[in-house]
């Protein structure tokens, strides 16, 4: 795999409608990803390319922290972005402290979705059961402890 580097930040209001440029489904939830932000509930990070080429969403509302939406744009798979949007994810979890303190760091991912699953066991996530979506397709429920889990 070739890696390329790319620049990872924080969406904000200034990098909004480039991002929402950049792909459909992200056009329809950014305003949304910009709320839970605002509200705390959540932040997404964006791999720039320079503009916009992946996304990550890192759900903060539960008591671990979940990863949703890592998605890379067809055009730039295969370059390692996935991999580098992973990590950012996990850095960005273990500098604060009370994400850190789950000890454990969450991801769903569609049971059909071979790739990606195979990334995620790549990058140290551990299968640990299922769950049918509301939509009805089956999903890979994955986790991998915190680089940084805080001691009792």
């Amino acid at each position: 795999m070739l890696i390329s580097p790319v620049t990872i930040a924080p969406l904000s209001i200034d990098t909004l409608l480039p991002f929402a440029a950049a792909h459909p489904d992200w056009a329809e939830a950014a305003p949304y990803w910009i709320l839970l932000q605002d509200a705390g509930r959540s932040r997404v990070l964006v791999a720039h390319d320079p503009g916009p080429v992946g996304m990550v969403e890192i759900v903060t509302a539960g008591a671990v922290p979940l990863l949703r939406h890592l998605e890379v744009l067809a055009a730039h798979q295969g370059r390692g972005i996935g991999t580098q949007l992973l990590a950012a994810a996990e850095a960005a979890i273990a500098a604060e402290a009370e994400l850190a303190a789950a000890g454990a760091i969450r991801l769903q991912v569609a049971a059909d979705n071979l790739s990606a699953a195979a990334l995620y066991e790549r990058c140290g996530y551990v299968d640990t059961g299922r769950r049918t979506a509301a939509e009805g397709e089956q999903q890979l429920i994955l986790e991998k402890p915190s680089a940084h889990p805080a001691v009792p």
